[in-house]
């Protein structure tokens, strides 16, 4: 079997638990840093915009987090795939305020 076909088709759960854990910490520890960088724009400048992507962001880690439990809802990726466009949905409104910003000094 080549490298690449073997390597790229296991998950981390199939490789042991301590990947497994690791694999499932990092991914936690990222999502808390992007969450913390959402809350930080609704902090700094709060429009509908951005509280409508806190809102996307936070409807799609809702449905991650419940795909973890051993509870038959297996919508992990669909709620990491909302979670990341939420997560997007704020940069680009970052990026307007930076903008914003830049303009009046």
């Amino acid at each position: 079997m080549p490298f690449c076909y073997s390597y790229c088709w296991r998950r981390p759960y199939n490789r042991g638990a301590f990947l497994n854990w690791t694999h499932t910490i990092a991914g936690v520890l990222g999502a808390l840093f992007q969450i913390e960088v959402a809350l930080q724009l609704v902090r700094e400048g709060r429009s509908f915009r951005t509280v409508i992507g806190l809102v996307v962001l936070l409807i799609g880690g809702l449905i991650a987090a419940a795909s973890f439990p051993d509870w038959h809802f297996e919508y992990l990726l669909q709620g990491e795939i909302v979670f990341q466009v939420g997560f997007a949905w704020c940069l680009i409104e970052w990026t307007y305020a930076l903008a914003d910003r830049l303009r009046r000094v």
